[in-house]
């Protein structure tokens, strides 16, 4: 009898230990959170390789002047660094499947996939990894490339586009530090004085002034124009609408603005930025002004009565 009860008390003290070890791995493992998706650290990465399954390929590269395309166009550096902060962080928990069958349907199998993203860094591959559908708002199917797994991840296929416009610096014809001079070819110069803008050596509309000078400071293009003839300058249809001259910080820079009749749209040119661009129509217009435009109203009003 002693023997069977010393038996059953060792029995329940073998199980006591069993489920507090359970336990603890579970706590442990609560405490540690989901691993993570992917393992690189974003500062090492300087090419990213992106495929939109569909024919659209992309490759950006960093150098010593931030992050570009392979033509050489500048990147959205803020929105690199992001996209590359956001994919570090991402977590995983339990995969959603891990059938190869699956693949295909989530669209993350080698064949057939919405974005396959390769992170390098020099010429060693950091992080390989499919894309696919959204099971819900804001979450995307993903799978490494070596592995059968299939995650639901908090990332969202147009975060990391395959298209050149979407990855552009908008901002690369933006003049650089303080516009201190701006000047249409053949038409008005405005300059800063230490009274305010002053239009061909008189008072300028200050209010118009300092929003037309905001422009050129500002400037934000569209996308690129890739089209067989290279540019504005010899497409068809396309008009030279107005050449100026803008000081900066560096010094000058020269922006040709043209219209094309047939797509009833503006683009823009730079001689510090080889390419041609698209530009808004509203903030063309607002730039293509005459030197009417730019008069105090008194002086305006005592010119017409005169």
């Amino acid at each position: 009898m002693n023997t069977r009860l010393s038996m059953l008390m060792i029995i329940a003290g073998v199980q006591l230990l069993i489920v507090a070890a359970l336990l603890l791995a579970s706590t442990s493992s609560t405490s540690d959170g989901p691993e993570p998706f992917l393992s690189f650290e974003p500062e090492s990465i300087d090419r990213v390789m992106l495929d939109n399954g569909d024919g659209g390929e992309l490759t950006l590269a960093r150098s010593d002047d931030g992050w570009a395309l392979a033509s050489g166009m500048p990147v959205d550096d803020e929105k690199m660094t992001g996209v590359l902060s956001k994919l570090h962080e991402l977590k995983r928990s339990w995969p959603v499947a891990t059938s190869s069958a699956i693949q295909s349907r989530f669209e993350v199998s080698d064949d057939k996939h919405q974005r396959h993203v390769q992170l390098y860094a020099s010429d060693d591959l950091q992080a390989d990894f499919y894309l696919g559908t959204s099971p819900g708002y804001r979450r995307v199917h993903a799978r490494e490339i070596d592995s059968g797994d299939i995650f639901s991840i908090d990332f969202s296929n147009y975060e990391i586009p395959t298209t050149v416009d979407e990855w552009l610096d908008k901002t690369l014809l933006g003049a650089s530090g303080e516009v201190t001079e701006v000047a249409r070819e053949d038409s008005w110069r405005l300059n800063k004085g230490e009274e305010g803008w002053l239009l061909d050596d008189v008072t300028a509309d200050q209010d118009a002034a300092d929003r037309l000078v905001r422009r050129f400071a500002d400037l934000r293009i569209m996308g690129v124009l890739v089209d067989e003839d290279g540019g504005a300058t010899t497409a068809e249809g396309v008009e030279l609408r107005a050449t100026f001259q803008v000081f900066d910080t560096d010094g000058q820079q020269t922006l040709e603005i043209y219209y094309r009749t047939e797509e009833d749209d503006y683009l823009v040119q730079g001689d510090r930025v080889v390419g041609t661009f698209t530009l808004a129509t509203y903030i063309a217009e607002q730039m293509v002004i005459d030197r009417e435009e730019l008069i105090p109203e008194a002086e305006e009003s005592t010119t017409d009565s005169s």
